[in-house]
């Protein structure tokens, strides 16, 4: 697999995250998006238009990432915040709050900052940071640094590198597999 053609590339890929990890918000209902990002204006991304429930992600709610042969990694996202889904590097100081090093990221065309996942109000939105192998929701690559609304069930691959995403009420059946 090649994993990097461009310039400043080495074998182990190139990191692509420029330094703000903010990103821009969806486009209004007349297509106009802000220029800079949301963390740079202090604006808050517009509630989509969903029907209840399809997407909604509460404080009870727990993040639950299926990253295949029976290994879950369940996340709590508060609101505001942001993870990051990559690998380590031990060349860089890039950590990225879920390491797929371990599952064979690298292998499988991991970026080291590859996607991430943030969580405004009551729904989480995937976010490619520019990785060299692409970000692929429900099996059609999305735009680099445009977030994507996430539902309950969805799949995602990173590279080829394959994960399903489920919400899961904070019961004490978090970490179960299904």
């Amino acid at each position: 697999m090649e994993m990097n053609s461009k310039p400043g590339g080495n074998e182990r890929g190139t990191h692509l995250l420029g330094e703000s990890r903010a990103f821009l918000p969806p486009a209004d209902q007349n297509g106009k998006r802000p220029t800079r990002p949301v963390a740079e204006t202090g604006e808050s991304l517009p509630a989509p238009s969903l029907e209840p429930g399809t997407a909604s992600f509460t404080d009870r709610c727990h993040l639950v990432l299926d990253l295949g042969e029976a290994r879950q990694q369940v996340v709590v996202i508060r609101e505001q915040e942001q993870i990051t889904i990559g690998r380590v590097d031990g060349l860089t100081s890039v950590l990225p709050t879920i390491d797929l090093s371990r599952q064979g990221g690298w292998e499988r065309g991991v970026s080291r900052l590859h996607a991430a996942i943030q969580r405004l109000e009551d729904r989480l939105y995937l976010i490619d940071l520019g990785s060299t192998n692409g970000t692929f929701l429900n099996g059609r690559r999305i735009e680099s640094r445009i977030p994507h609304l996430l539902h309950d069930c969805d799949h995602v691959r990173l590279g080829l590198f394959d994960i399903e995403i489920h919400f899961q009420q904070g019961n004490g059946d978090i970490g179960r597999n299904r």
